[in-house]
């Protein structure tokens, strides 16, 4: 799992040479994603599954955030981290903006999830300049 993790950016942009320049300004969108989960809990599983608001009769979710890009009517996906339980939401944001800097981009507008619509997130934002 920590090879996927490490890995997923340069796998899914093997291809973005086509589409994206670096040095240029695109917009981007971060996504939250609960997965309903009905198994059972055990060491290997326990850090990614995340509790929450009950839907599809359990409130017990495998959860992604996804880095996504658009540009010229096309979308295309630039990273996706599974959540775990001891990481931030702001934690998350971040490594996203890593990924967008590592890959030579530059951010024109960030649109985010309602997820992540929270105190700590904006002011994160805000302090990092992200429009």
């Amino acid at each position: 799992m920590a090879d996927l993790e490490q890995n997923n950016t340069s796998i899914l942009t093997t291809h973005m040479h086509h589409v994206l320049k670096p040095g240029y300004a695109y917009q981007f969108a971060i996504d939250f994603t609960n997965d309903p989960y009905y198994g059972s809990t055990d060491e290997e599983n326990e850090a990614y599954i995340v509790r929450s608001k009950r839907k599809k009769s359990t409130n017990e979710f495998y959860s992604y955030i996804t880095l996504y890009v658009t540009t010229r009517n096309r979308q295309m996906t630039l990273a996706v981290f599974p959540v775990r339980r001891d990481t931030s939401k702001v934690g998350y944001i971040a490594q996203c903006l890593d990924r967008i800097t590592e890959l030579g981009l530059r951010i024109e507008v960030l649109c985010l999830d309602r997820e992540f619509y929270t105190r700590k997130v904006l002011g994160f934002l805000m302090d990092v300049q992200v429009p």
